[in-house]
């Protein structure tokens, strides 16, 4: 009788590793749970201020000058003028003249320009090089600035007066004053590739 009491005694040894196991996995799982919903929350947190950054950049992008110039190329309407090799500029087509008028924060058709240094040029472009410094440095998503700027980043560069003078300054200074904006550009195009491949796999 004595040895049937003592085996019908509980193992609590083996009932206390059993309970250790389960607490262990309990918070296994909660550690996951909360690392899952916290990256979450980060990776939300991270979106929202590149969305604000790309937001408060976009605003600085379109300064006067910049609206112009993006919309002269996109009508095909400035022509590189390399002449004077020190002091190289961009004409404006005599078509455009009234579209600029239209375009000017002070409606005032005189103050219309003919001519756009290379400065200016450069001023826009030079944009596109930070921007590509954002997206290297994980301060803009690739997704955001092609959502921005795509369109603006490839018609920019394809259009041929910057190619004549993108190719000019290679000539010129024997480097590549843009090689951010032109990375850039590639990063951009394979983005869109990719893109329209998933549209039509769908």
């Amino acid at each position: 009788m004595a040895q049937k009491n003592k085996l019908k005694k509980p193992n609590h040894s083996l009932i206390a590793s059993y309970l250790s196991g389960l607490a262990n996995t309990a918070l296994a799982v909660l550690t996951i749970f909360i690392c899952f919903f916290g990256f979450k929350q980060l990776n939300e947190l991270t979106k929202n201020s590149q969305e604000k950054f790309a937001f408060d950049f976009n605003k600085d992008f379109y300064s006067e000058n910049n609206r112009k110039l993006i919309m002269l190329i996109d009508m095909d309407c400035l022509k590189f003028n390399k002449e004077d090799p020190k002091f190289p500029v961009f004409m404006v087509d005599n078509r455009a003249q009234k579209y600029l008028a239209v375009c000017s924060e002070t409606n005032n058709a005189k103050q219309t320009k003919i001519l756009y240094s290379s400065y200016e040029i450069d001023m826009l472009m030079g944009l596109f090089d930070q921007i590509s410094h954002f997206e290297e440095n994980d301060m803009m998503s690739l997704e955001t600035i092609y959502s921005d700027f795509g369109w603006k980043i490839v018609t920019i560069w394809e259009y041929p007066a910057i190619k004549e003078y993108v190719s000019w300054i290679k000539d010129r200074y024997k480097k590549n004053l843009y090689e951010g904006y032109e990375k850039l550009y590639i990063k951009i195009k394979k983005y869109e590739m990719q893109k329209k491949q998933a549209t039509l796999n769908k």
